[in-house]
């Protein structure tokens, strides 16, 4: 396999092209741009070499326990973060060891296990996890550096069935077990699979599993227990054989578990599994799991939301001369005594189950220190006094060793001295004091002193008394301005103290006065509460967000379902129920995700959803992602203290509606004046005409609950891009059509009753036409000197989404695309016209070459369609010669390099690397890179054009020169194709056979030369996965000089049959230039057809002999 390739895709300098631009799919021309505009940037890839080291070299250990584990941690939000392999321990504490070096091509290490010195795993592309893999190699790295020793392909195309989600590796029958599925990439069937560690491309199926919740995202191996652990995808615990027969332990105590591949690994010298399980939140913890207890303690939860999606540990490599684990029996400590017993049982038997019977050397270690040590007999029972240890929490491991083999330990974990109180809980914070729940155990399982507990209270920071109880009477000021409030309590005894406990937020104080905005400030923010009715997770919920765009506001977050959120803002003193009040809000989208953001304000008597009572804005949708203002007004029933809240209510999967500046005031009008009408809706719309009709009911009360009179007169004022005004009676179902404007439209209603205006309701609707597909047509033809092409075309058809169009006033825009479709950014769109159908794209002069996607853009009232059609051409200024490739740090001096890559080619792929990675037969004399067509199907043609370049610089002959492997496991019938402006392809040369490294003369034919440009492209076949197209150089001059037989000819020899030149290579090309024979040192010509050949004899770096020869 391709062990210099890292996945299969073009890397740096390679251009996958198609032909002609031909209406159908993708990669023939089309291609759908992104509706956000976003630019992807093309990912490259590099081949990595590296030494194979016989040994890893291990950092230094950091666990608590002596252990070393390692993790690799694909996720952390934090700006500077890239991913990599880190250390860590049981105390959550991570050292970063080094960043993995194909992070930025989006790659990331899965399914991590040690091998032969080598940290070895699977190199994985996703564009969206487990379930959107693009591209899987296996890998080997060396631990110290992270380099990358061995990189090999696995064949995911047509099926996934050599790619595992999650892996564990078995050292006792070198199999690599997991999970996946067995079809392509569309499959829903998963399996239990297995592959053999010596070559991971070989896979099978142990088991399909019944449903895709039986697989284990998060999954290792025990050489203890000699079985698998998993997490399965609905968070059962389960033990597992080699035969993928599973037993569930336990239901991990984990909500909203995701399903993608998370680290977990058993530690030997912890005695334990460690596991960061991955979740549906904004924070990441570890866990340790005792599988034999069915318990999981939560070890550390991070500060930042991250992911490890792998553990590993080399602590103990599996030995199976070497004893099972002793087995502790008791850790005998009485209450909070530093001395005391441990007790154990020596195993009787070897790992691999032969009977021990001599005597073996045991040692006793407490937290990687050892602390005794002695000599027993199998099956023998020993306890070993220990005294005046340090006072802590302690894991300790017994090894026993036979014959200078160590196994496996036997461990346990236990806390000794006085143990530190856990934090009280629920702690409650009332207008009149705190209560809690008592401390009742030690944070660590140790011992505590119950009686010798006592309690701190704080409120804000400030210490307000100290108890033995589980309560304290404080009693917080209500006149005093409006607060919020936090209660404190602290656990302490025998001088160790527990973590602090905090209540809920407690708001108290005089309400605001009128008027009163919230702009938020910090200290605004903390007066609001916040109501999640939905049940969504943390970033559902409405948050202070300091500076958004450089302003405070309040964001909503992002719901996966129905958002029920509330923001309720602090108590408002309203001194009198006989005005009307109003409230304004400035409103916008905070994000491109989706549009329909919608929020209503309401006004209630206590601080919860539930009390809202008072419509103020019905259901609203932002206009804009600009800011706007959003107002009504409102009446009370009485005078009093009120709350003002924003209830978010947007449709599902929508992200972040944001709110500031709320303002709540008196006005001047009556209390009397009409509500909002109900049940507004849009009717019909005309998207030719621009008009939307809007029905609704007419309100049959005021904004202070009494009614209005059966007989009253209402006048609704229907306003859009025009005003419209209707009468009715309340309670009446009317209907209005207004002109709109093409886009989204606000259409507001409000309802007149008398002179006094009233609330006003809004609904949105788009009118207008819709965005065009695709021209129709389309024909782009390269000009002679390469640096302009004529484009023709007809106008579209249809519509983007099936809606109304115009087929007149299109406008035309000529742009060069990038290749997802967006415009490059390095260029300027030029408008062909207005109902044009043709236009010369023509670049100034001295522009580089290089592949470019000129496509015809449609424009009408809607926009610009994201519907485009391209032509792809390697457009720009051609190469003068001579030109010398010789690819130096992968980099190519010339591009664009173009890879055919769609009909007959479609299998076939182009990289760059080193040749003695793939083969130590091809590795070549001087040049470490070499260009490399290769091919994961079962056979495949191959062919790569070259860089245009110049022959009407005078040149009576011009010569190419390749340097190709030829011989086993070479591509067979290489050929060289050329072409130039008004002339197809042709073949020109044919590659001869050979037996290595070969550099080959081709001379151009007359006819391509005194071009303005010259495409060369190499054609060939390669007829399995392990054949290859190599080349190492090439090089293309000026050989006038040997066209007229003025180069030296003094080494260069004919005598009528054989063509010799003493340490040269030779070639002889025919009279159209076309390479009929190559070799070294000599040629036999007698089998060559009559007529005029020249023969030319090179060297490295040296110039050319050349004859002109006539065979009869």
């Amino acid at each position: 396999m391709k062990q210099i390739l890292i996945f299969g895709t073009a890397l740096l300098g390679l251009t996958a092209m198609a032909q002609t631009p031909v209406p159908a799919t993708a990669e023939q021309g089309k291609v759908m741009a992104p509706q956000s505009a976003q630019v992807c940037a093309e990912k490259t890839e590099k081949a990595t070499a590296g030494t194979e080291a016989t040994k890893a070299s291990r950092p230094q250990r950091t666990g608590p326990s002596g252990s070393t584990v390692y993790g690799y941690l694909s996720y952390r939000n934090t700006d500077d973060f890239v991913p990599g392999l880190y250390e860590i321990n049981t105390l959550g504490e991570s050292t970063r060891l080094w960043d993995y070096e194909l992070a930025s091509q989006y790659a990331n290490l899965r399914g991590m296990w040690f091998r032969g010195g080598k940290l070895c795993g699977y190199a994985v592309i996703s564009v969206g996890g487990d379930e959107m893999v693009a591209g899987v190699a296996y890998q080997e790295l060396d631990l110290r550096s992270g380099t990358v020793t061995k990189s090999t392909l696995l064949d995911i195309e047509t099926s996934m069935m050599p790619y595992m989600m999650s892996s564990a590796y078995n050292p006792a029958d070198d199999y690599i077990y997991g999970f996946g599925k067995t079809g392509d990439f569309d499959s829903d069937i998963y399996a239990f699979k297995r592959a053999k560690a010596s070559d991971p491309s070989q896979v099978e199926v142990i088991r399909e599993l019944g449903t895709a919740g039986e697989r284990c995202p998060s999954f290792c191996y025990s050489p203890v227990d000699k079985c698998f652990y998993g997490v399965t995808v609905g968070g059962s615990f389960v033990r597992m054989d080699t035969a993928g027969n599973a037993e569930e332990l336990f239901t991990v105590p984990i909500d909203r578990l995701a399903t993608s591949t998370s680290g977990l690994t058993f530690s030997p010298y912890d005695g334990c599994l460690l596991w960061n399980p991955a979740v549906y939140e904004t924070k990441s913890s570890l866990y340790a799991v005792y599988p034999g207890e069915k318990r999981v303690e939560l070890l550390k939860t991070f500060p930042v939301d991250q992911q490890f999606n792998g553990f590993v540990t080399d602590d103990v490599r599996l030995d199976t001369s070497a004893p099972q684990p002793p087995a502790v029996t008791s850790v005998d400590f009485e209450g909070p005594s530093l001395s005391g017993s441990v007790s154990f049982m020596m195993p009787d038997k070897l790992h691999d189950g032969t009977p021990v019977t001599s005597a073996m050397n045991w040692r006793l270690k407490g937290n990687g220190r050892e602390l005794a040590s002695g000599t027993a007999q199998p099956g023998q029972a020993v306890t070993r006094q220990l005294s005046d240890l340090a006072q802590g929490d302690y894991t300790l491991r017994v090894e026993a060793t036979h014959d200078g083999h160590t196994g496996y330990p036997g461990v346990a974990h236990r806390y000794i001295g006085h143990d530190t109180p856990e934090a009280p809980g629920a702690v409650t914070l009332t207008p009149q004091g705190v209560s809690w729940q008592p401390s009742a155990r030690g944070v660590h399982n140790g011992y505590l002193d119950l009686a010798q507990i006592k309690y701190e209270v704080s409120i804000n920071g400030t210490k307000v008394g100290e108890t033995p109880s589980a309560s304290l009477a404080y009693t917080l000021p209500d006149d005093a301005p409006m607060y919020a409030y936090r209660a404190t309590v602290i656990a302490s005894a025998n001088g160790l103290t527990s973590e602090p406990a905090t209540s809920e937020k407690l708001v108290m104080g005089r309400p605001f006065d009128l008027p009163y905005t919230v702009i938020p400030t910090a200290e605004q923010a903390d007066l609001v509460v916040t109501q999640n009715r939905d049940g969504s997770p943390e970033f559902g919920e409405w948050r202070f967000v300091e500076d958004w765009g450089g302003v405070a506001c309040f964001a909503s977050g992002w719901s996966y379902e129905q958002p029920d959120d509330w923001l309720i803002l602090p108590a408002v003193n309203i001194p009198d129920n006989s005005v009307a009040y109003k409230v304004t809000a400035e409103a916008a989208r905070g994000s491109s995700i989706g549009s329909r953001e919608y929020f209503e304000i309401w006004v209630g008597t206590e601080p919860d959803a539930d009390a809202m009572t008072i419509p103020v804005l019905s259901r609203t949708r932002p206009r804009s992602r600009n800011w706007e203002d959003y107002s009504n007004v409102f009446a009370v029933p009485r005078a009093g203290r009120y709350y003002v809240a924003i209830h978010g209510c947007s449709d599902p999967d929508m992200k972040d509606l944001i709110v500031r500046n709320i303002r709540i005031e008196a006005t001047t009008e009556a209390t009397a004046v009409p509500a909002a009408v109900s049940a507004l809706e849009v009717t019909a719309t005309s998207d030719a005409d621009l008009t939307a009709t809007v029905a609704f009911t007419l309100p049959d009360h005021y904004i202070n609950g009494r009614e209005i009179p059966a007989d009253t007169e209402l006048k609704a004022v229907v306003s859009s891009a025009s005003t419209v005004e209707v009468t009715g009676t309340p309670g009446q179902r009317l209907s209005a059509t207004v002109s709109t404007q093409q886009g989204d439209n606000t259409i507001t209603v409000h309802c007149i009753a008398g002179a006094l205006e009233g609330q006003e309701a809004e609904v949105m609707t788009f009118t207008g036409q819709d965005l065009l597909s695709y021209i129709e047509d389309y024909e782009a033809t390269l000009s002679e000197d390469n640096m302009s092409a004529h484009l023709t075309w007809k106008a579209p058809k249809e519509s983007l989404n099936g809606g109304y169009f115009a087929t007149t006033g299109i406008k035309y825009w000529v742009a060069e695309l990038l290749n997802d479709g967006t415009i490059n950014p390095d260029t300027e769109p030029v408008l062909a016209g207005t109902d044009v159908f043709e236009y010369d794209y023509t670049l100034p002069a001295g522009t580089p070459q290089a592949f470019r996607r000129i496509a015809v853009i449609a424009e009408n009232a809607a926009g610009l369609s994201p519907a485009r059609w391209y032509a792809g051409f390697a457009m720009g200024t051609p190469y003068a010669i001579p030109m010398v490739e010789k690819w130096e740090n992968i980099n190519p001096s010339y591009q664009p390099l173009r890879v055919t890559a769609s009909g007959e080619y479609a299998d076939g792929s182009w990289a760059f690397g080193q040749p003695e990675l793939v083969d130590p037969s091809f590795a070549h004399p001087s040049n470490p890179y070499t260009l490399v067509g290769y091919t994961d199907a079962d056979r495949a043609r191959l062919r790569i054009t070259m860089p245009k370049f110049a022959t009407d610089g005078g040149a009576t002959y011009v010569r190419a020169q390749f340097d190709f492997f030829t011989g086993a496991n070479s591509a067979r019938d290489i050929t060289i194709l050329a072409s130039s402006w008004g002339m197809a392809p042709e073949v020109i040369a044919r590659i001869p056979e050979g037996d290595g490294w070969t550099l080959c003369d081709v001379f151009l034919p007359a006819k391509f030369i005194g071009k303005q440009w010259v495409d060369l492209a190499i054609d060939g076949y390669v007829d399995s996965p392990d054949h290859y197209l190599l080349l190492s150089s090439y090089t293309v001059s000026d050989a006038t000089g040997i066209g007229g037989l003025e180069a030296s000819t003094s080494a260069l020899t004919f005598d009528g049959r054989i063509l010799r030149a003493a340490g040269l290579t030779l070639t002889v090309a025919d009279a159209t230039g076309l390479t009929v024979k190559t070799g070294q040192d000599e040629l036999d010509l007698s089998t060559l057809p009559a007529g005029i050949y020249i023969a030319t004899a090179t060297a490295d770096d040296a110039p050319a002999r050349a004859l002109k020869l006539r065979l009869k």
